[in-house]
């Protein structure tokens, strides 16, 4: 499982650099573009190397559709993952190059 999973992201990390590569280092921070990227890796990996401890199935480039805890840390809502992927974009793609 592990080594599939490192191969999805050494080809993920490829096809991104190679997709990227004349849209500029900023349209990394577009919230679609997260979305094709975790489109990407997951596609590659069966099902049962998609699953998540609680036994779901993760759904490539779907945003988390329920609230989740990992350990003490309880994530944002998932109804506010789009607004805080926008946030995100607009705060990042503002940061100089280099």
């Amino acid at each position: 499982r592990r080594q599939r999973l490192a191969l999805a992201h050494i080809h993920t990390e490829t096809w991104a650099e190679q997709s990227l590569a004349n849209g500029g280092w900023r349209a990394v921070y577009a919230p679609e573009i997260l979305q094709a990227l975790h489109r990407h890796l997951y596609e590659q990996l069966p099902p049962e190397d998609r699953a998540i401890p609680e036994g779901e199935i993760v759904e490539p480039g779907a945003w988390r559709a329920h609230d989740v805890q990992v350990g003490a840390h309880v994530a944002p809502p998932a109804s506010s993952v789009p607004v805080f992927l926008e946030r995100w974009e607009e705060a990042y793609a503002r940061l100089p190059a280099g």
